[in-house]
């Protein structure tokens, strides 16, 4: 915010002259801190770990038990459940 000159004194050209001064000082200080922000981001990147850890492994029985649920409800064939059950056994 700048100051405004009220024309009295005669001061107001120093005053608008510190306050530039400040302002350009404050940007300096800004841009410092927005690039070390930015250094401290990439290195936390750099550090974080390459891929997220893969999702636990399902229980078959859990999902032998959900294909079946869906049976029962007539939402899936017969046909479409034991392709289903071979291929969570593995068979």
């Amino acid at each position: 915010m700048g100051v405004v000159d009220l024309g009295v004194g005669g001061r107001g050209g120093a005053r608008r002259r510190t306050n530039r001064r400040n302002d350009r000082k404050m940007d300096a200080v800004n841009d410092q801190h927005a690039q070390e922000l930015e250094a401290v981001k990439a290195e936390a990147a750099a550090a974080a770990p390459a891929a997220a850890p893969a999702a636990p492994a399902t229980d078959p029985t859990v999902e032998l038990q959900k294909y079946a649920d869906l049976l029962a409800k007539e939402i899936i064939t017969q046909e479409e459940f034991d392709a289903k059950k071979k291929e969570i056994l593995g068979l």
